[in-house]
């Protein structure tokens, strides 16, 4: 008659039940983005404003750590200030436009509104890159 300590039966369940463990938790882990965002906001973009038979370029300069977003939003408007961006990655916002980064590399507007999508650009309006550049270093005098 052959003897099988239970000591050796108790561990090959607990391989098994760790084993198990470790793919459910790194399956999670995958699904639920707890190693931060795939794509990276930071950078310039650019909207048109349309509405009223004009239109107005707005343009963000954003920075992303791990999912907090920050930035500002300038207005080519003469005389309109820029505003703050502070937000939760995927989600971008300022005063009352909010959006989200799509699959398609856009931030699209979540509500409806007359500025529908920010797209990825290399520059900025002169007036803007006064405001998110210090004067001293941009050449720029108010």
């Amino acid at each position: 008659m052959l003897f099988t300590p239970k000591c050796l039966v108790i561990s090959d369940i607990d391989r098994r039940v760790r084993g198990s463990l470790i793919t459910i938790a790194v399956a999670a882990s995958c699904a639920c983005s707890l190693f931060g965002p795939s794509e990276s906001v930071d950078g310039l973009w650019q909207g048109i404003r349309s509405g009223g038979g004009r239109s107005e370029t707005v343009y963000l300069t954003l920075h992303q750590d791990d999912d907090r977003i920050t930035g500002s939003a300038c207005f080519e408007t003469p005389g309109a200030a820029g505003v703050p961006v502070l937000s939760t990655y995927p989600h971008v916002k300022f005063n009352t436009w909010e959006g989200k980064l799509e699959k398609s590399g856009a931030i699209v507007s979540t509500k409806i509104s007359d500025l529908e999508t920010f797209r990825r650009t290399d520059s900025l309006s002169p007036r803007c890159s006064c405001l998110f550049t210090p004067p001293a270093t941009s050449g720029c005098y108010f």
